[in-house]
């Protein structure tokens, strides 16, 4: 079993911490422009069979304790929980859990374009340290409109940003995969090759980056697995998305409004290429259906939901039905027969499956 470095998203955190700044201007930190700390980000990002892909999105507009479970990522469509949030008021955390070890490992980045324009200047700080006994290395970005930990004199904010890997082996001296490039006041922060997972810290303010780390340190967990593990944590096979850990703490948002309002940004949808197809079981056929608990009226479920090779028992797909209750399994071959099996992941009903299904041909 591997040894992880997990972060406690500040439960249990007794390191005290203060970044002497408000960070919301206008509703919107990742892209309030003018002198401030951000005039665009892309956000944290993973790499994907399709290029980058936007997780977690800006957590100013999720429930506090919220997971976003990402599936289909990756050459071998490995699912990602993300728990992201405000670990302590200053912090912003973003920690992603892979459902399994990928074939090929994915990438995790954080991109911005700074406010400092043009007067950018970027640095990293290594540290090392220790966590129960294990020498560990820590590696922060810093970036600002003059010098390493300036603001007391300039009066400009300072942008920190550190990526830690799951695996305690990819955190010993010398061994440490976080990088950084820049161009003019854009920086891009990334870790290639995550294999587990990793914890992205991102603060602006105006404290020392010793500070920061500091605080940080004291936030690792070294655990065996998730034996250990620091907070709440769901399996991603039984989680549906937009998920809450009810037991994390209330996160400390400087922008309560937006992060406790209900939702959050509209779902964008991407069609898929109607050349893509499985090789063994695509075409041009569909199944849909509903999954619906019985009562007067019959009220709809979100449940997960996979769909077998009635000839082979194999996992075609799966997906989550939508709040309406309806799923659809597209560019399947209408001259197979298949199997949906729905899932009740809160452990009320067994499983109800539906069988010899012949997708139909939509014109």
């Amino acid at each position: 079993m591997s040894l992880l470095l997990l972060p406690r998203l500040g439960t249990g955190n007794t390191v005290p911490f203060f970044n002497n700044y408000g960070v919301s201007k206008d509703g919107n930190p990742w892209g309030d422009g003018g002198s401030d700390t951000f005039d665009g980000t892309s956000g944290a990002q993973v790499s994907s069979s399709t290029g980058w892909v936007r997780i977690a999105g800006n957590t100013y507009t999720t429930p506090d304790g919220s997971i976003d479970i990402t599936k289909a990522l990756g050459s071998d469509a490995v699912d990602i929980g993300v728990y992201s949030g405000w670990a302590v008021a200053g912090i912003w955390a973003c920690e992603i859990e892979l459902g399994h070890e990928p074939l090929s490992p994915l990438n995790f980045r954080f991109w911005c374009n700074t406010g400092y324009d043009g007067s950018n200047a970027t640095g990293m700080v290594t540290r090392t340290y220790e966590v129960d006994g294990q020498p560990l290395e820590l590696k922060t970005v810093w970036s600002t409109n003059s010098y390493q930990d300036s603001w007391p004199t300039t009066g400009e904010t300072q942008l920190t940003v550190t990526i830690v890997p799951y695996r305690v082996e990819h955190n010993w001296p010398g061994a440490n995969p976080f990088q950084f490039s820049r161009s003019g006041d854009s920086v891009d922060h990334f870790v290639n090759g995550v294999s587990r997972g990793a914890t992205l810290y991102i603060q602006w303010g105006k404290a020392s980056v010793a500070a920061v780390q500091d605080w940080i340190i004291g936030d690792l967990v070294v655990s065996e697995e998730f034996t250990q593990a620091p907070h709440e944590r769901t399996l991603l096979l039984n989680t549906a998305p937009g998920a809450r850990c009810a037991d994390l703490p209330h996160w400390h948002s400087p922008n309560s409004a937006m992060w406790d309002r209900a939702g959050g940004y509209d779902t964008q949808w991407r069609d898929l290429p109607q050349y893509v197809r499985n090789i063994h079981f695509g075409g041009d056929g569909v199944i849909v259906g509903s999954v619906k608990e019985k009562g007067t009226p019959n009220r709809p479920l979100v449940r997960r939901v996979q769909l077998f090779s009635a000839q082979t028992n194999l996992l075609v797909a799966e997906g989550w039905s939508a709040p309406d209750g309806r799923y659809c399994f597209d560019h399947l071959d209408p001259d197979q027969r298949f199997i949906v099996v729905a899932h009740d992941h809160e452990h009320h009903y067994r499983a109800v499956i539906a069988d010899q299904l012949r997708p139909e041909v939509v014109p």
